[in-house]
């Protein structure tokens, strides 16, 4: 393979000394002088050097030789070097492509091997991890079985709500919490710290959401409902102008002129503001344009910002997101391009916090002694979640220092 890109780079290189010896040849040939291929691209480098006078490579004809370069002559030299470079590029995809079929064939071939090392090696890496963090983990996927459980409780013997919008919106937002929670645990016990809290940040938002609504009344859950027909016709619209480039089908003009009538209907009820990515929320805060900034101040979590902030960098490609990684022990210099056993206490503590506040608004939707109980239950474990987490986190670094110590020593 380099050997190829050796071969690449030198005719790339060579070139313009293989059109200008082209020219030559055309112009030495009126004049009974032929030199071979190597001697014209000889001749050719040096005029491109800036010599004047050139000896000729060969002692069979006389150097007292003139040739002008004229215009024409540089214009058929770019003429051919334009030809060769184009004929080049076409080989050179050509043959790419035929190498990296059979590139491509070998390592389908040899992958079930490799396949089978990569897979013991994260068997083992597994296996350590959770020797490990096993404890916090397995007590987080406990709370998501008892929060899924109170839910399901909670639909079967709360079927007539006295605010049956913010009931279902409340319902919905716990059940999506459990499924987001449940990722976040994926993520953690494969290793993926920095994927967790990028997750978490989803989790915290539904649980802002969840808790400013369940502090409103039925209206409010009844305009969030609604502004589905908002996020649709934004939706319709960006999708309209993607999708020739995307070879994808077009909506029709019925389907277009249906978006544009739900967004009509709901503006005249709601008004301008409501047309706003947050405006299900503009007339309960009474701002404009309020943002999630706004409704996780509203629901009392807002001291939870910098975490979040800490969770946008793996969601976004911004600096941050790839010069700082949880998932790496200390500040080593290392690009971490798979999993690792550290920064996990993070999101599992995070997580173990959020998923105790999402319970809360179900409880307070149909609080009796059984759920006071259940959030009880959840609370406990949370903290002690978050205790189990913290510890294996502080004996994890100290692991490391010893390590860092020992390498110095040495």
């Amino acid at each position: 393979m380099l050997g190829l890109q050796t071969l690449l780079e030198r005719t790339l290189k060579d070139l313009p000394k293989a059109s200008l010896g082209n020219v030559l040849d055309q112009k030495l040939r009126k004049k009974n002088i032929i030199l071979s291929r190597k001697q014209l691209t000889e001749v050719a480098s040096k005029i491109l050097n800036g010599e004047s006078e050139v000896h000729l490579p060969d002692d069979r004809y006389s150097n007292n030789v003139d040739i002008t370069i004229t215009k024409d002559d540089v214009d058929l030299a770019i003429e051919i070097f334009e030809r060769h470079n184009t004929n080049l590029l076409s080989s050179l995809n050509n043959l790419t492509t035929k190498i990296a079929k059979i590139i491509l064939k070998t390592l389908t071939k040899n992958w079930k091997q490799q396949r089978h090392y990569e897979d013991t090696t994260r068997s083992n890496f597994n296996t350590r991890l959770l020797c490990r963090w096993g404890k916090p983990i397995q007590q987080l996927r406990m709370m998501v079985t008892i929060s899924r459980e109170f839910a399901m409780e909670f639909s079967k013997h709360f079927t007539e709500p006295s605010e049956p919008h913010k009931a279902e919106v409340i319902l919905r937002l716990h059940a999506r919490s459990c499924q987001v929670a449940e990722e976040i645990i994926t993520l953690l016990s494969e290793g993926f710290a920095d994927g967790a809290m990028a997750r978490w940040r989803t989790l915290h938002e539904i649980a802002a959401t969840e808790l400013f609504i369940s502090g409103a009344d039925n209206d409010l859950a009844e305009k969030y409902i609604l502004h589905q027909g908002i996020e649709a016709h934004r939706a319709a619209i960006e999708y309209q102008a993607c999708a020739p480039s995307l070879n994808s089908q077009l909506f029709t003009q019925d389907e277009i002129d249906n978006f544009k009538s739900r967004y009509d209907d709901l503006k005249n009820r709601f008004g301008n503001d409501y047309c706003h990515p947050y405006g299900w929320a503009s007339a309960h805060l009474q701002m404009p344009k309020p943002t999630f900034r706004d409704i996780e101040k509203a629901s009392g979590i807002s001291h939870f910002r910098s975490y979040y902030r800490l969770a946008s960098h793996n969601v976004h490609a911004n600096p941050k997101g790839i010069f700082y990684k949880l998932g790496l022990i200390d500040d080593r210099d290392i690009l971490l391009t798979g999993p690792s056993n550290g920064g996990l206490a993070d999101p599992g503590c995070c997580t173990a916090i959020s998923l105790a506040q999402t319970a809360c608004p179900l409880m307070k939707l149909h609080t009796s002694f059984d759920t006071l109980v259940i959030m009880k239950i959840l609370q406990e474990l949370s903290e002690d979640t978050e205790e189990k987490f913290i510890l294996v986190h502080q004996k994890l670094l100290a692991e490391s220092y010893d390590e860092t110590v020992r390498d110095s020593q040495q």
